[in-house]
């Protein structure tokens, strides 16, 4: 089976892919602000308020700003190449891509995990690499067969659809 289209990602889905993928961390930089909130009270109940207070702020910081920050900073380091229109074409030997700058090749092998997200697939490549499949604007049928190749080849979870 072969399904070819040319899509774009939008900053908004990208964001959404970066934070999908990198979860884990940004939940470890929250937790580290909020560990940095907790030091800081701590430090005002004992007298030391100096330090305390910049502990607390510090951490607020971290924890509310920190995340946002990572993820925009991800997302403009990768934008001047994942902004453009780019077209995908996906069959047996794995997913090509193609746009102004660039030509790829993820052959599946490669891919260890496909996760739907609203208006896309992320295709985890191992670590923190991923691929996405922008299909927003896609018929309801070429979604499907995407979700079905996917399907075919073990990479989603149970009840993923067409997305």
């Amino acid at each position: 089976m072969r399904i070819m289209f040319e899509a774009r990602n939008s900053r908004g889905a990208l964001a959404d892919a970066y934070k999908h993928v990198f979860r884990r961390r940004l939940l470890a930089i929250r937790v580290i602000g909020v560990l940095a909130i907790a030091g800081g009270v701590l430090l005002l109940m004992l007298g030391d308020a100096a330090v305390g207070f910049v502990y607390a702020v510090g951490g607020v910081c971290l924890a509310v700003v920190g995340p946002f920050a990572a993820t925009q900073a991800g997302v403009k380091a990768s934008w001047r190449l994942a902004g453009l229109a780019t077209r995908y074409d996906i069959g047996d030997d794995g997913v090509r891509t193609s746009n102004a700058l660039a030509e790829g090749m993820v052959a599946w092998p490669d891919v260890e995990a496909a996760d739907r997200l609203p208006g896309q697939w992320v295709l985890r490549l191992g670590g923190t690499r991923f691929l996405t499949l922008p299909v927003a604007d896609l018929s309801a049928e070429q979604r499907a067969r995407i979700a079905g190749l996917l399907a075919e080849r073990e990479l989603t979870t149970a009840g993923d659809g067409a997305a």
